[in-house]
């Protein structure tokens, strides 16, 4: 009996030997291709074509964009996994019923907004009396292939709420016990990338975030949000010329 023991530990120690080592060679290449992909691939272009002009960049501008949400997700999925989770742990089931809870979603979004955007209209006229210029964020989406645009257009709302809504608020929620906490950061987090738009803008959609934040808060179904935020970004189409 003594014998088979002795014998057996090695082979122990090495199969926990060879899987500690491919997992670190994992998280390294994953590390690696989130932190330097989008350099690798601007350098690239700059090298080949010597400036960034016209059409050709606005291609590397999405894919820079889908590389680096790939990358995100995928460690996202990979730090879900080491605690035995999945994108399901964060309510991203896939379902009619959430389509269409998606759809009523981004109208009440779109009415919180709007409604949010006349009220700091009223306040900008109150006080230095006129209304604010409405500033278009097309410049932030040049025109490019579509081969490109529609995947971007599909992974963002996933990227985003995946991340800044799903994992964030569920993370905040375990470790501070607030959902307050949870909502506001999530909504604030998301409406801080979105200043490109200007702070007026930026702080309307903060107004229809906290919507979709507190939707997720109260059902833990992340599915919806995502089809609200693809509804959303679809608009972006007619600013894509």
């Amino acid at each position: 009996m003594s014998l088979d023991l002795a014998v057996e530990t090695p082979k122990i120690a090495i199969e926990g030997s060879e899987l500690n080592k491919g997992s670190r060679t994992f998280e390294l290449a994953l590390v690696l291709f989130v932190a330097l992909s989008q350099p690798l691939l601007n350098s690239s272009y700059v090298f080949i074509y010597g400036s960034k002009n016209s059409a050709t960049y606005s291609n590397f501008h999405y894919l820079f964009m889908i590389v680096h949400e790939v990358g995100s997700l995928l460690l996202l999925w990979y730090v879900l996994s080491r605690s035995g989770r999945t994108f399901s742990s964060l309510g991203l089931r896939i379902s009619f019923r959430g389509f269409l809870s998606g759809l009523g979603l981004v109208a009440g979004a779109f009415v919180v907004y709007f409604f949010a955007w006349y009220l700091v209209q009223f306040v900008h006229k109150l006080f230095f009396g006129a209304y604010l210029a409405v500033h278009s964020p097309s410049f932030s989406f040049p025109r490019a292939s579509w081969a490109l645009v529609v995947p971007m257009l599909l992974l963002n709302p996933l990227f985003e709420e995946l991340i800044v809504r799903g994992y964030l608020m569920t993370e905040l929620r375990e470790r501070t016990g607030s959902t307050f906490l949870a909502v506001a950061a999530s909504a604030l987090i998301q409406a801080s990338y979105h200043l490109y738009q200007g702070l007026p803008a930026a702080t309307c959609l903060l107004a229809g975030f906290l919507v979709l934040s507190t939707y997720y808060a109260r059902t833990k179904n992340l599915f919806p949000p995502v089809i609200a935020h693809l509804a959303a970004d679809l608009r972006l189409l007619s600013l894509i010329r």
